[in-house]
């Protein structure tokens, strides 16, 4: 009776525990896309926002959409590392989760250069260094925290 019951339990908790290591994986590929979708958007808004700046493309009537774009997205990227999402097919480094403060600090940047720029965009400030600063808090973070 009691190793019927013992091999009954571990028959039960393998079958629990295989669909949840599978449900997991998946879950992480989901996580993972999701975060390199939100991370297009920065990338397009900010490829944008340079091409109009700079009078290469686009329409500067498109700037605000832009601007806002990218401030709500920035917003989002705080939520889209979490510990179950480090491995898989990523070019986040493992140093996102080992140095979680400066990775914190990182995503602060970008928020608050988001923020400028919204700033600078809605008062007419200076364009140029709005996205000076946004530039380089992108560059600081994928030098540190992107493999390539």
């Amino acid at each position: 009776m009691k190793i019927t019951l013992f091999v009954t339990t571990i028959t039960l908790a393998a079958a629990v525990a295989l669909p949840m290591s599978a449900a997991s994986a998946a879950e992480a590929e989901d996580l993972i896309k999701y975060r390199k979708n939100v991370m297009k958007i920065i990338g397009g808004h900010t490829g944008s926002l340079f091409a109009i700046a700079g009078n290469k493309a686009g329409d500067a009537s498109h700037m605000e959409a832009h601007v806002n774009g990218l401030a709500g997205a920035s917003m989002m990227v705080k939520d889209i590392f979490p510990p179950e999402s480090a491995d898989g097919d990523t070019r986040a480094t493992e140093k996102v989760w080992s140095d979680a403060e400066g990775f914190a600090a990182a995503v602060t940047e970008l928020e608050e250069a988001a923020a400028g720029l919204q700033d600078a965009y809605a008062n007419n400030g200076d364009m140029g260094a709005a996205l000076k600063a946004l530039g380089g808090s992108c560059k600081g973070c994928h030098d540190d925290y992107r493999s390539d």
